[in-house]
Order: C-alpha cells, then structure tokens, then sequence
C-alpha cells in the first residue's frame, strides 16, 4: 500500500524531546547481512508477474531472457523511473508532485522507515544523531596527518556544535590494501591499539563501536553471499572483491541497528567513511544542512544519497538520511545476485538498466557509475543520488 500525500503529512513541528544514550560500545556484528526485526517489521514478499514463464527467478541471469525480464521488471521499473526523474528531484525537491512520486517508486524497506519516521515525528519522538560508519581497510589511517585532518574536517565540528554522534567502526588491519580491480593483501599489519587510538581520537573518548573485520568474518560473508545467488553462473564458485568490500558498509550498519534496538529509537543521518581518506575542506555546512532535515517530517522535500571521492564517482564519503541508507545494506548482495526485497537475482539486468540512463553520465564515466555498484543499487530502492560536493584524497598506501 502507498501513502497518499495529504496535508497533514507536513504537520507542526512538535517539541524536540531529550536526545537518547549513546550507545554501548561493545556490540558485535554476529550475522554479517542479516536484518534485525524488533523495530521494523519483516517485508512481506512481494511476487512478480512472471507471465506463466516457466523457471526459477534464482537461476535468471542475462538480461536477454525472459525470465530474467520479467523477475527483474519491478527491480528495473523502479531503477529506470528513479533514474529518470532523479534531475528533477533534486531541483525541485519540495515540488509537492515531485515529492509524491518520489514516495510512489519507493522500495517498501526504505518506505517502511519513513512510515516509522513520520509516526515517530508525529508523536514528537523525532529520530536525533549522526551515526558515522567507518569501513574498509585501515591502510593509512592511523597516520597522524590523516587522523588530524579528518578530526578537524568532520568530528570537530560535530563537537563544536553539540551534535550527538556515535562511531561504528568494521575495520580490516591491513596497510597496503586492495583494489576491488586489482591484487590484494591480507595481511596483518595493526594491533588493536593502533586501531582504538584513532577511535578515541574521533569519540573524543570511549564513544565508538569497534569490530575487527577477521578471516572469520570474511568466510561467513562469502558463504551467504554463494548460497542461492546467481553470480555463480559467471565466475563459479567465489565471491567476487566488489561486493565483499561492501558488505563491511553492511555489517556497520548490523552494529548501528543494534545500536538502536538498545535505545528504543533511530539516529537521524548516517555517514560512511573510510579510514585513509583526508578532505580538502569542511563536511560543517553539509552535515548541519543534512541533519535538520533528517529529523524533519517526511513528505516535505525529496531525500537523497550523496557520494564523494573514490571509486563509482565517490563512495569514499556516503551520507543519507536514516530511511535511505537502508539500501545500502543491499549493495553487497545486489552486485552477487542474491536475494534482497523484490525477485530479480540478475545483477547483469540490474546493471545494464543503470547503463541505459542518460541523466547519470555519459561514455565511460557511466560504465565506472554503473559497474562499481552503489548508484544503481540505490536507484533500485527508489533514492536518488547526488554528489555531496566534498573534496578530498585517498591516502597513498606505504
């Protein structure tokens, strides 16, 4: 069922209640893409038409077969339509006909949250926070000047602002690091003080949420990510490097809901960044900016997914509201071709829509925006995407 737009959707703001603890520092991601339910109820599967062709939708992969078009016709419907309109939404994005069919192309997980939001709002129990993921390879980020300048450029200015904020942290231990593209390097290069300096540097204290990302973790990610996933069909038996990078984004968020569960309530914004990575400027104006308007009411302006720096024109730096960010837990299993909120498996489908879309770039910048996975994922929940007009470098590895 969709939600009409009615005038009171956007109703009076009410009092702003007193902010929740910060979490606990001591959670663990115990299931890596798994879904905690306690505040969000389960999606009720949703079915396909698929015309009386006969097959499975776990085993349609080429975007040329029937069935793969008709599994994957609500998955690419929703990526082309958001495609499309995504220029508009973002000039007008408080247009009342732009908002409303903005919410029409939502993917129930992510519309869900904004229901939950609304009625949150409503009850004047508006969602506060900043939660700051911090994912990847550690690689340079211990070195001082790195530290320093991602300390200035984000952390204090939340402080200075009197903004509550919590990290969570999926970090892997390794310096040299790998190119999703390229050769890897697993070793161990870290302790785990090195690490928890940096944390305690960025909490101004204890106020982060720390989970080494081990060979334990690793193989757990690959076997979900193998079992029913059609990617298989393509390259056999293993995962590929893209979608295992992403799935610690996944994991930092496992920690961030279980973050929530504890508090009774949700944080407002969430921000995604990487450990080595320094900023030419202030991320101030564009988190401030980005925050009053996550705690706001639904339905008055059209949200969006901002990204800069680093690979798929910027996933080194991610913001989104509560509600978007949802879809990014599904960017991991999306580029395996595995099962997430509709049928289509085909990962192939999903990105040959993403290719079809002239109002995201052109010529190879296109092929770079579609193949690294985030953008065409995100579009398939009905988010659109923009920049966040942040600069900034990765750290060069030793």
């Amino acid at each position: 069922t969709s939600l009409a737009v009615t005038e009171d959707m956007s109703p009076t703001l009410p009092p702003v209640v007193a902010d929740p603890p910060v979490a606990a520092a001591n959670q663990e991601a115990t299931h890596i893409l798994a879904v905690p339910g306690n505040l969000t109820p389960p999606v009720p599967h949703v079915m396909v038409d698929l015309v009386e062709i006969p097959g499975n939708c776990a085993t349609a992969v080429l975007t040329t077969s029937p069935l793969t078009q008709a599994c994957c016709k609500t998955a690419v419907d929703r990526l082309l339509a958001t495609a499309q309109m995504r220029s508009e939404f973002l000039r007008n994005a408080r247009l009342p006909f732009n908002v409303h069919k903005w919410w029409q192309h939502l993917a129930p997980p992510v519309r869900r949250l904004y229901e939950e939001r609304q009625e949150a709002f409503t009850a004047g129990q508006r969602w506060t926070g900043i939660a700051v993921l911090i994912a990847g390879q550690v690689r340079d980020g211990t070195r001082p000047y790195i530290v320093e300048n991602i300390h200035k450029n984000l952390f204090q200015e939340l402080i200075d602002a009197n903004i509550r904020y919590h990290i969570f942290a999926v970090l892997e231990y390794t310096r040299n690091g790998f190119s999703w593209r390229g050769p890897k390097n697993e070793s161990r290069n870290f302790n785990d003080n090195d690490v928890r300096r940096v944390l305690e540097r960025y909490g101004n204290g204890g106020n982060f949420t720390l989970l080494e990302w081990n060979e334990d973790h690793k193989q757990r990610a690959k076997a979900q990510m193998l079992e029913n996933c059609t990617w298989r069909h393509y390259v056999g038996e293993r995962v590929r490097a893209l979608p295992l990078q992403y799935v610690k984004i996944s994991a930092a968020l496992h920690l961030m809901r279980q973050a929530e569960e504890k508090m009774g309530t949700r944080f407002a914004l969430v921000v995604r960044i990487r450990p080595d990575v320094t900023y030419s400027q202030s991320m101030g104006r564009l988190l401030h900016g980005r925050l009053e308007e996550a705690k706001g009411p639904v339905n008055v302006s059209v949200p969006s997914m901002c990204g800069a720096i680093g690979g798929g024109l910027g996933d080194a730096v991610l913001v989104a509201d509560r509600c978007s960010v949802e879809a990014l837990h599904a960017v991991a299993p999306v580029v395996q071709g595995c099962k997430v909120e509709d049928d289509c498996q085909s990962w192939v489908a999903v990105r040959d829509a993403c290719l079809q879309s002239k109002t995201l770039a052109t010529g190879g910048v296109l092929q770079e925006v579609c193949g690294h996975g985030w953008i065409p994922t995100v579009l398939r929940y009905g988010v659109p995407t923009t920049s966040c007009g942040i600069g900034g470098q990765l750290g060069s590895p030793i």
